[in-house]
C-alpha cells in the first residue's frame, strides 16, 4: 500500500434502485487499489439526512477519508406512440448527483448533472446508455482521479 492512499466509503441513499446501483458501480471502478481503498458498509443515508456534520460523523466513524453519496433526484424513461405522426417516441429526463465529502477538508460539494431530451425511439431507444453518458459527465467534474494528481507521493528509498 501506498503511504498516501485514501480510503473511500459509497454510501447509498436508496438499497436497490437500478439508478442508484449503476452510479455505484461506476464510482467504484473510479477508487480501485492501489491509491484508494474502498470500505463496505452496509449504511444507507436518505438524502434528507445529508450534512456536512453527518458524513463528518460517517468519516471519523469508519476512518474514511472521502465519502460519497450518489443521489438519483429524479430519473424517467419512456416511449410512447405518436398517432399523429404515426410514429414511436422516446423521451428521458434526469437530475442525478454526487455528494462528496472530503474529510481532509472538511468540506461538502456537490457535483450535479441534469438533462431531458425527445426523440426517435429508434434513436432513444437505450437507457443503459443515456445513463452512461450522465455518469460520464459527472465523473469529468469530481476532481478525485484514478490516479490522484492533488497527493504527493514520498519518494521510496532503494
Amino acid at each position: 500500500m501506498f503511504d498516501s492512499m485514501r480510503t473511500v466509503i459509497l454510501v447509498q441513499t436508496s438499497p436497490q434502485e437500478d439508478v442508484s446501483r449503476y452510479m455505484i458501480l461506476r464510482l467504484k471502478e473510479l477508487f480501485r487499489l492501489p491509491y484508494y481503498e474502498q470500505l463496505e458498509t452496509n449504511v444507507i443515508l436518505p438524502p434528507e439526512n445529508i450534512s456536512t456534520t453527518s458524513l463528518r460523523q460517517l468519516t471519523q466513524k469508519y476512518n474514511a477519508d472521502l465519502l460519497l453519496v450518489p443521489i438519483v433526484k429524479h430519473w424517467s424513461w419512456q416511449q410512447y406512440y405518436l398517432f399523429a405522426q404515426d410514429e414511436m417516441i422516446a423521451e428521458y429526463n434526469y437530475h442525478l448527483a454526487i455528494y462528496a465529502y472530503d474529510r481532509q477538508k472538511d468540506t461538502l460539494t456537490i457535483y450535479s448533472t441534469r438533462n431531458f431530451s425527445r426523440d426517435e425511439a429508434s434513436v432513444l431507444n437505450q437507457p443503459p446508455t443515456i445513463l452512461r453518458n450522465a455518469m460520464d459527465q459527472l465523473l469529468k467534474e469530481l476532481p478525485y482521479k484514478r490516479i490522484p494528481t492533488d497527493i504527493k507521493h514520498a519518494a521510496t528509498a532503494l
